[in-house]
């Protein structure tokens, strides 16, 4: 077999990160992502050692890493504990294999094209079956290269997505392991509602934990290995430790996000993310129908109706909250009566962590930057903002008794 791959192209180079101080962002660039490579790796090294005993940690990288960067990401939760990777997408996998990592890496998405999985042996990747198609293809394939291809075969317990039936999981390992070629490295399944409110398994997760449980009873009794077992995503993992088998796939958690309120309390997970812009304009809003008299401030960022309300910005010790919608590129905020807030310097629009990851200007803050991935925050940047909503106008009359509770929100 030629080792010629359809999926072959490097990356663009990153630049350097080691002895020279990056001007971050450029000066003239108006907002910008900053990303805490620390707090990643402390969130992995926090989730691995909350893991059952025997249970191994996959970092999921899948979609550039959440939008932190799926190389720096990858690299940050290896140094934290985590064992293996999980991407989406072939392009996701191949990305990692050139950026020089070595673990095992775990595509979740379907494969069925032969060039594909062509591409998977050729890279080390390993694809998830969903079938018996796609197993004799990876047989096929892989049978003149010298080399197996290890594959994970995927099952639906209740997700009513990606998998094969449950039903017909001993049948697909007992015939999967029959075939010389093929290494099944997995046998996995995905949790429809691990987050369900409450402390204790809700039906649907203790319905597909029995699935699963049924399957691996009968490989067990017709002595047939399945390689690494694994149901639990990040809700799971945060739940309960029964639900942890040989591997955990842990995507949201990493990035230091709770799925559910109710869900990791006992670890101190660190949002690995912040959004900044500069402070391009201050003014003094008049009363009127839609606003009160306050403090206004605008910052290049954004893209109507597809940011959160709920966003709060800080800025020199103080925060406050987004005003109105976001019209057009431009959030305008209700900062404190602060001298702090003047134009130029940056604020934080989105996320925090224990420390700044760099500096944005130079000049406006002596501390020298933590390395740390920052990149372009475009006006379409807002598209990772977990809610989409839309804030009401105030209606003429409400101004006054809605900056008394405002004024109290803000020194509180």
């Amino acid at each position: 077999m030629s080792d010629a791959c359809p999926v072959s192209e490097p990356p663009p180079a990153e630049p350097s990160r080691q002895g020279v101080a990056q001007p971050w962002p450029h000066p003239r660039q108006r907002a910008w992502v900053e990303v805490n490579e620390a707090a990643l790796e402390a969130n992995a090294r926090s989730l691995r050692r909350s893991l059952a005993p025997g249970s191994a940690l996959m970092a999921v990288v899948k979609a550039d890493g959440y939008g932190h960067g799926a190389v720096p990401v990858a690299r940050a939760a290896a140094a934290g504990g985590a064992s293996c990777f999980g991407v989406a997408t072939l392009q996701e996998g191949v990305e990692l294999r050139q950026a020089g990592l070595q673990q095992p890496v775990l595509v979740l998405g379907n494969l069925t094209h032969p060039e594909e999985l062509r591409a998977c042996l050729h890279w080390q990747l390993m694809p998830t079956l969903s079938g018996m198609r796609e197993a004799l293809l990876c047989q096929n394939l892989a049978a003149g290269s010298g080399r197996p291809l290890a594959v994970h075969l995927k099952l639906d317990t209740g997700m009513a997505r990606l998998g094969a039936p449950w039903q017909e999981g001993q049948r697909l390992v007992e015939a999967i392991a029959a075939l010389e070629a093929v290494d099944l490295a997995g046998l996995y399944s995905h949790l429809a509602d691990a987050d369900a409110p409450g402390w204790g398994l809700d039906p649907l997760t203790q319905q597909q934990q029995q699935r699963f449980d049924a399957v691996l009873t009968g490989l067990q009794q017709a002595g047939l290995s399945s390689g690494s077992r694994h149901l639990a995503n990040s809700a799971a993992t945060l739940r309960s430790p029964q639900l942890h088998y040989d591997l955990v796939r842990v995507g949201l958690a990493l990035y230091g996000h709770r799925p559910a309120a109710h869900l990791g309390d006992c670890l101190a997970l660190q949002p690995a993310m912040q959004v900044r812009a500069r402070v391009s304009l201050m003014r003094t809003v008049p009363a009127g129908p839609a606003a009160w008299r306050w403090w206004a401030s605008a910052m290049p960022m954004g893209c109507r109706g597809c940011c959160p309300t709920a966003c709060r910005c800080c800025s020199g010790g103080g925060r406050c909250p987004r005003w109105g919608r976001s019209p057009w590129i431009n959030w305008c905020w209700m900062p404190p009566m602060c001298p702090n807030w003047i134009k130029g310097p940056w604020s934080r629009c989105w996320g925090r962590t224990a420390a700044p990851a760099s500096i944005p200007w130079p000049g406006v803050n002596p501390a020298a930057p933590s390395p740390g991935r920052s990149s372009a925050a475009s006006s379409t940047a807002c598209r990772g903002c977990p809610v989409n909503r839309r804030r009401r106008p105030i209606p003429e009359g409400k101004a006054d008794k809605l900056s008394r509770p405002l004024e109290r929100w803000l020194s509180g």
